[in-house]
């Protein structure tokens, strides 16, 4: 389904039209547009704040343990992948 308004035709297969297939791929959605830093500056410092001074709640460590092994979980898939298509 393409979005409303767009009369473009598609491209191989693909739902949408060139700009919103790419759109779509590199935000998760074919209508995200992207999210300039300027725009998140003041929830970056609140979130500062929130870390430095709940870094030693054991819940607060929990949720951040946990999030750096997803992180890790996923950057070590990336390299099999990558490994993987990389080879002659």
């Amino acid at each position: 389904m393409r979005p409303a308004g767009l009369l473009q035709p598609v491209h191989g297969l693909s739902r949408w039209c060139s700009r919103h297939h790419g759109l779509s791929l590199r935000y998760g959605s074919p209508t995200q547009e992207r999210v300039l830093r300027r725009e998140t500056k003041e929830y970056e410092r609140m979130v500062s704040r929130l870390i430095a001074s709940n870094k030693s709640h054991p819940a607060f460590v929990l949720v951040v343990n946990e999030l750096d092994d997803m992180l890790a979980t996923a950057d070590q898939a990336h390299h099999r992948h990558a490994f993987h298509h990389t080879r002659p």
